[in-house]
């Protein structure tokens, strides 16, 4: 996913996190406009990220990806994203 938005001028990449808490982290520290976030992370869930993302800062829009088939999934971060 990074090359694919690398590739393109229109997109600048501030960051990377490779936990929930690291994402959590580089939302308060970077401000992005956009993040894609995976459901399925160690330490801190995706689920559980999005939650707090969307508490620190509002206006970052997010974007999740995953590779969950069950619908609940779907609708716990539908529900989270405020």
């Amino acid at each position: 996913m990074r090359s694919l938005l690398e590739s393109r001028p229109e997109y600048e990449i501030v960051g990377e996190a490779t936990d929930g808490q690291e994402a959590i982290r580089c939302i308060s520290e970077l401000q992005p406009d956009l993040v894609l976030l995976d459901l399925s992370m160690p330490r801190t869930s995706g689920l559980e990220a999005l939650k707090e993302i969307k508490r620190i800062r509002e206006q970052t829009r997010v974007l999740i990806l995953t590779a969950h088939k069950n619908e609940e999934y779907v609708f716990a971060a539908l529900k989270s994203r405020g």
